[in-house]
């Protein structure tokens, strides 16, 4: 609900707004922001800061690993969806990563710990969108940063006008399989 009580519906909220919820677990009233910035007719960047409660004793580790279209059917909002999304990175516990795509891939950070560093990266020259080589690279910093202690979470920035290079969706099953085989080898160490 929003500050006067009234329901807050993700297709009307046009403007950062201030909004109060109470979780079942404390019934304790708890303040976020909530921001919407249309980028086209059917596109939205949605942007929620939520306090962080405490789930258990012992602190979650977190990291996340970003996969962010640079091709120029993005555009500008390469630049918006970088900036915006980089608040994540209050709640990462360990070193994330920032990998950018167009033709190919490029990670251009392992060691993001900061909102202010994400936003100070440049990103490169835009060309054509492959979907698949941002997830694979994405997939590869988790591999090699990967520790089992902590929750490492891929978030794909695109507008989905894959171009060039196999269908996203075996990058999708490879990263699975990956992921998979790198766990599974971990567990026999």
């Amino acid at each position: 609900t929003s500050a006067n009580n009234s329901i807050v519906q993700a297709g009307r909220l046009l403007r950062s707004q201030s909004c109060e919820y109470a979780t079942d677990a404390t019934k304790e009233e708890t303040k976020g922001t909530a921001r919407a910035v249309r980028l086209a007719s059917e596109r939205w960047i949605i942007g929620l800061r939520l306090p962080v409660y405490p789930v258990a004793t012992k602190k979650a580790r977190l990291a996340f690993h970003f996969a962010l279209d640079n091709s120029g059917s993005m555009g500008r909002h390469s630049v918006i969806c970088k900036d915006a999304f980089s608040n994540l990175l209050d709640l990462a516990t360990d070193d994330s990563s920032l990998t950018v795509f167009d033709s190919g891939a490029t990670t251009l950070s392992t060691t993001l710990r900061q909102p202010e560093a994400m936003r100070a990266l440049h990103l490169p020259v835009q060309g054509r969108t492959n979907i698949g080589a941002g997830v694979k690279a994405a997939v590869d910093c988790i591999i090699r940063l990967g520790r089992l202690d902590v929750h490492h979470v891929l978030v794909l920035l695109s507008d989905g006008a894959h171009n060039v290079g196999p269908a996203p969706h075996t990058a999708f099953q490879e990263a699975k399989r990956k992921l998979t085989e790198h766990l599974k080898m971990n567990e026999l160490k």
